[in-house]
Formats: C-alpha cells, structure tokens, sequence
C-alpha cells in the first residue's frame, strides 16, 4: 500500500514539473512545405541536356510533371551527363526534388550528382551529393534566385549505369505569378477539327484529351502537306504557349513522325494572322514560346513529316495562356 502510495506521489511531481515548463516533452519537426514547382512547362521552363538515349526519352520529359512510363529522360552515357532547365525567368528558388525511375528488380537511382545555379553567365555549386539512397531525394537549401539549374549525374545503380529520371523539381516561394493554363482541352470547352483525317478513329478530337502517350489516342492527317488543326477555344483565350507531342513508337518503330515545317496562326478580327512559321524543327515535343495575342481560334497547318508516308502524326497539343478569373 506504502508503494503505491510513494509512486502516486512521484508520478504527481512529474506530472506538475512537465506542465511548469521545468520539462518539456520532445517537439516533433515541423513538416517540409515546398513552394511553388517553378521547373514545369506550364511556368514557362525549359529543359536541354547533354545527351538523351533517343528521340523519345528527351529532357523536356523531366519537366512535363507526368510520372510514368513513357515519360522520363534517359542520358547515353554512365555518368558525366547534365540536365539543365532554363525557368524562363529568374526565380528564388530553396529545393530540388527527384523522382527517378524504379527498376522492375531493384531501384536504380543515382547515387551522386552535383546541383549547381546559374549567376551572371556562370555555374556555381549548390550541392554536391555523394550519398543518395532513395528514388525520390529531396534536397533544400538557402534561398538563391536564379533562372537556370544545372545537374550533373554520376552512374546510376542501373546495369547499364544510365540515368533514368521521370522528373525535377524546382521550388521556391509562391512569387504571386500564376501558372499559365492549357486551353487546348476538351474539358475547357476546346473543340478540334482538322483538314483531314486518315480514319474515323485517329480524329483531330483526340489531340485535345491529355493523353500524350496511348497509340490510339492521335491524330493522323490524310493529305501528308499542308494538313492543318483548328482549336476553337470558344472564347477568346490570352495565349503565349503551344507544345505539339508528335508520334515516335517508343517500343522501337526506328521511323520518326515529327513535322520540320509549320505555322502557327491566331483568329484575330476575323482573319487568321501569322504568330509564328518554324522551319528544320528536329523535335518530338517542340515548345514554341509565342508573343501573347488575344484569340478565339488557333490553327496549325504542318508540312509533311519525317516518317515514310509523310502523314503528320500527333499525340497532343497544348495551347497555353494566362487563366482569367
């Protein structure tokens, strides 16, 4: 009885030193908060690298937001290669995220790689990791404002020690600037048509359904030059953006369907007008960055592509601007 009396007594004195503040019980450590993703295409970045396995694993791939599959960049070589991505402006930034690919077997990220920012025309390091040891690192840092970081990768645990990235992620503090929006959605209200089609299944329609990857999900024109898209956004739209995703059989098919020569063109009082012509585009996911303009309509009439029929072949295409409230 005495015992449990004595152990009462000191349970009590704990009790009453803890809620005096003399002992306080351990804080747990406040949550990570990242930013704003300023490495996506929807804020304007751009990504290049020095090498890329193929036509289809490319660095712009690393940026699209998608983890998944057919959506990753691949470097050719095992170590030594870099990724760079421009953010279209220069942005505070305080963490870089990675998702690198996973291995039917095993994991195969990279175990080392170096974090560098760009400031007045030079590379400076921002951190040099020797030691990951998981897919999805995620490193913070003191705030630098930059417009470009540059990655540069040792071997990965892969065989073949290529690196195999679904995506980077560049943060920092929300700058008040939205993201711009793709208007180029049936879900928006978007309708598409086309000057042809090869066959009621491959229809213009199917260019506007976030679908970037599915074979039976594209358009495919009949007349191989010439052929043109029509966007009709239903309402004037403030535009600055267009991406095209042409076709490339990443299983292998070695022909390539992307179109050297195209223009762009804006519904304006009641013409189209030329925004922009590209010529000797070598591309399957070109980003073409546009003067905005105010339109209701957008076309794009492609010369003949690369592939053996010289029909234009195309998965997606993304037409971006300013969201209005």
């Amino acid at each position: 009885m005495r015992q449990h009396t004595l152990r009462f007594f000191l349970l009590s004195i704990l009790v009453a030193v803890i809620a005096s503040g003399c002992i306080t019980a351990k804080k747990e450590p406040d949550p990570i908060v990242l930013g704003v993703d300023y490495a996506t295409i929807s804020f304007g970045a751009n990504a290049s690298a020095s090498s890329s396995l193929n036509d289809w694993y490319t660095p712009e791939k690393a940026i699209d937001t998608l983890v998944e599959d057919g959506s990753r960049w691949i470097s050719v070589n095992s170590g030594g290669d870099y990724l760079e991505i421009d953010l279209g402006a220069v942005r505070t930034i305080d963490s870089v995220k990675f998702i690198f690919d996973e291995g039917a077997e095993q994991d195969v990220f990279t175990p080392s790689y170096l974090i560098e920012y760009e400031q007045q025309g030079e590379y400076l390091e921002l951190l040099n990791i020797t030691d990951n040891n998981t897919r999805t690192p995620l490193h913070t840092f003191e705030p630098v404002d930059t417009q470009k970081v540059r990655i540069t990768f040792g071997p990965s645990l892969f065989s073949d020690g290529k690196t195999r990235l679904f995506e980077v992620e560049v943060s920092g503090p929300d700058s008040g600037e939205p993201p711009l929006v793709n208007y180029a959605l049936s879900s928006f209200g978007t309708t598409a048509t086309a000057s042809s089609s090869l066959n009621d299944s491959y229809v213009p329609q199917n260019l506007i359904d976030q679908d970037r990857f599915q074979s039976v999900s594209r358009w495919i024109g009949a007349q191989g030059e010439a052929d043109w898209v029509e966007l009709d956004f239903g309402e004037p739209r403030e535009i600055k953006r267009v991406v095209i995703y042409y076709f490339m059989d990443w299983q292998g098919i070695p022909e390539t369907a992307y179109v050297e020569d195209d223009t762009i063109e804006a519904f304006v009082d009641g013409e189209y007008q030329l925004v922009l012509s590209v010529a000797g585009n070598s591309l399957h996911t070109p980003i073409h960055d546009i003067e905005s303009v105010t339109t209701d309509k957008v076309r794009i009439t492609f010369g003949p592509s690369k592939i053996w029929d010289k029909l234009p072949r195309l998965f997606e295409i993304e037409v971006y601007g300013t969201q209005v409230e």
